[in-house]
């Protein structure tokens, strides 16, 4: 029953668009949705540990470290804790943001 009065409203070139229209409304929201990337980094205080060591010329250095963090290994640098992250930027999309 409800099929028939579908098509006696709407005609068949008026369904075909109307079919194209939402066809388009579907495939575009994703596509507005995902353009948009955020990530997140967080730690909890109780992870961060300090110790102190002696270097081989009798200087005291404190040692910063962060659970789940890697050190930067840069000769002559300090070793501080360090998070890399990949992000996948999509194609014709730019950065507008990076905020610490």
């Amino acid at each position: 029953m409800f099929q028939n009065a579908a098509r006696t409203i709407f005609k068949p070139s008026i369904r075909k668009k109307f079919s194209a229209l939402i066809i388009i409304v579907l495939t575009t929201i994703p596509l507005l949705v995902i353009s948009q990337i955020t990530h997140t980094v967080n730690f909890s205080s109780e992870n961060l540990s300090f110790t102190d060591e002696v270097a081989a010329n009798n200087n005291t250095y404190t040692k910063v470290k962060l659970f789940d963090f890697d050190l930067v290994s840069d000769t002559g640098k300090p070793a501080l804790p360090v998070k890399s992250i990949k992000l996948i930027i999509p194609h014709g999309q730019t950065v507008d943001n990076i905020s610490f």
